[in-house]
């Protein structure tokens, strides 16, 4: 272990009082430093991680017996860096304050000591405080099955994601640190834990598959991992909407842990093991489509089925405004546009023609649909011609969905049991939302690439030939040969499932079109946000090319439907 990560800050008016402190602490090969300004220590304590942060009482006047300036910053610094209260002036009142809980919260301090005692019981305090009460677990061992990833790296990636308003402070060593400490609270009682791939989510928060090494047999573990904000938020829409409505064998929360910047969340999976528990992404590639047919009954019939059950309230707004202010399309429209404009650039090696003018590029795939950017912004952006006045985007009845149903927040094992992971997103929307982005991660995410274009247009246009609910999914008897390819074939037969699914919870009178209009932006959000590749996935180019194909397709099907 790297002892530089054993910090303890001092906020000291007067140093020279302490020195023989902190030399005491540098002989055991920890890290103290010394701030002895008031407003320095404030900022440094908001800026910056440390386990550790003991504070003089008295930092504006050692003479004024009503001066409580230490108290006060103890109190407002984050509660998830321990502190404690060193005095010269120790009296019953100040220890009342620094050390009385307040109802629903931690004491503001851990301990109260006083300079007067010996050296060595005050260094052994202060060291109990780090080592015992700050609840980080020193010793453990991270191995991380990724070699590309530890510590460092992930700290690195944070903060080269920070916001410009709030950028990290501290330097990418000191995150490191941090990061380790937040999995050393998470990880309390474990000696070794392995990390298996992170996987980056919608936001900027990692998923991980940890392996505690213990003498017990334990279920498999899943972490998510990153800014405070996004946690706390993954964990209030844990609270409400998966622990009362889940049932007891699901994904039930095992522990959460923070730091100053950074928080982690602990699942476990009921009944699954590391070695036969994988990603619906892994398991959708190696498995027939009887055994995924299982899966998805158990998703559907099982972990999701709740929640759709839940009763429903207004949307007060279209799903296409709902969409666009979820994918921030506003934003990035320029984006958009550079990624259409690109994607125009590559026609020839992708097998359709673009043509690109001053204002606009134009887009058209043999034997299959044609598409302009203008025409396709003005389905994202405004209201379209051809869906003018109708019940398709007015306003609806949401209900709880998980919100984020893509395949890497879907882990399936060897009996097809089905769990739910990542909830950042969790709470009303749009009842079919999940079908729309499960279906779309199987056209567009779980191919191998390989399809030419006149596959992938019959594909499309087979998937989005349904007209109503009831139909189902009508598949010629020689839609094999149609389409020719294997992959596409397989995602052709489980999409007929899913549709049949979805049916029954569908609430628009038999029509598609609400359902092929959240389709639409689901595939327009591959054309706007940063691919997740893995080696195992198309390139992002043909994937993005795809997803193109796929919106011309949809707005094909919507013109003409009404």
């Amino acid at each position: 272990m790297d002892q530089k990560r054993k910090r303890i800050l001092f906020v000291e008016n007067t140093p020279l009082k302490i020195r023989a402190i902190v030399r005491a602490l540098e002989e055991r090969r920890y890290s103290p430093a010394v701030i002895h300004d008031l407003e320095q220590a404030r900022s440094e304590l908001k800026t910056h991680w440390w386990p550790l942060a003991v504070v003089d009482l008295r930092l504006v006047n050692d003479e004024d017996d009503q001066d409580f300036s230490g108290l006060e910053l103890v109190r407002e610094t984050d509660p998830n860096i321990t502190k404690l209260i060193l005095t010269t002036y120790p009296t019953y009142q100040a220890a009342v304050q620094a050390l009385q809980p307040h109802p629903g919260k931690l004491p503001p301090a851990v301990d109260f000591l006083s300079k007067l005692d010996p050296l060595e019981q005050i260094v052994e305090r202060i060291v109990g405080a780090l080592e015992v009460q700050t609840g980080i677990n020193w010793m453990l061992e991270t191995s991380f099955y990724d070699s590309f990833h530890s510590y460092h790296t992930l700290a690195d990636w944070f903060h080269r994601r920070a916001q410009e308003d709030k950028p990290l402070r501290q330097s990418v060593a000191e995150s490191a640190h941090e990061l380790e400490d937040l999995w050393g609270r998470l990880f309390s009682t474990q000696t070794q834990i392995t990390v298996y791939p992170s996987r980056r989510g919608r936001g900027d928060a990692f998923l991980s598959q940890v392996k505690p090494y213990t003498t017990a047999v334990e279920a498999m573990v899943v972490v998510k991992f990153g800014w405070r904000h996004d946690v706390d938020q993954e964990e209030k829409n844990y609270e409400k909407w998966v622990r009362p409505h889940a049932g007891p064998v699901c994904t039930q929360k095992q522990g959460i842990a923070r730091t100053l910047n950074f928080a982690a969340i602990k699942y476990s999976l009921v009944g699954g093991h590391l070695h036969e528990t994988q990603r619906f992404a892994d398991f959708y590639r190696v498995h027939e489509v009887s055994a995924i047919l299982e899966a998805i009954h158990h998703l559907f019939g099982t972990a999701c089925a709740p929640w759709y059950d839940l009763p429903r309230r207004s949307a007060p707004e279209g799903i296409s405004q709902r969409y666009r202010k979820g994918a921030k399309l506003v934003e990035r429209r320029a984006h958009l546009q550079e990624a259409v404009r690109r994607l125009a650039q590559q026609g020839a090696d992708m097998g359709f023609t673009a043509q690109t003018l001053k204002s606009n590029v134009r887009f058209e795939w043999p034997g299959g649909p044609k598409l302009d950017l203008k025409t396709l912004e003005s389905w994202l952006y405004d209201t379209p011609k051809a869906l003018k006045d109708s019940p398709a985007l007015a306003p609806f009845q949401e209900s709880p969905t998980h919100g984020d149903l893509n395949a890497d927040n879907i882990l399936v094992d060897s009996q097809r049991r089905t769990w739910l992971i990542d909830f950042g997103r969790t709470g009303y929307g749009y009842r079919l939302r999940d079908f729309a982005e499960l279906e779309s991660g199987i056209a567009l995410d779980l191919q191998s690439g390989e399809a030419g274009v006149a596959a992938l247009v019959e594909f499309e246009k087979l998937v989005f030939s349904q007209e109503r609910w009831e139909d189902g999914l009508t598949l010629p008897p020689n839609f094999q040969a149609m389409i020719g390819n294997e992959d596409l074939i397989k995602a052709i037969q489980v999409i007929q499932e899913l549709r049949s699914r979805a049916r029954q919870w569908e609430e628009d009178g038999g029509e598609l079109r609400r359902y092929y209009l959240a389709l639409l932006f689901e595939a327009i959000l591959r054309l706007v946000t940063e691919g997740r590749d893995s080696p195992t996935e198309a390139p992002l180019p043909t994937r993005r090319a795809h997803a193109l194909l796929r919106a011309a397709t949809i707005i094909d099907a919507l013109t003409r439907a009404e």
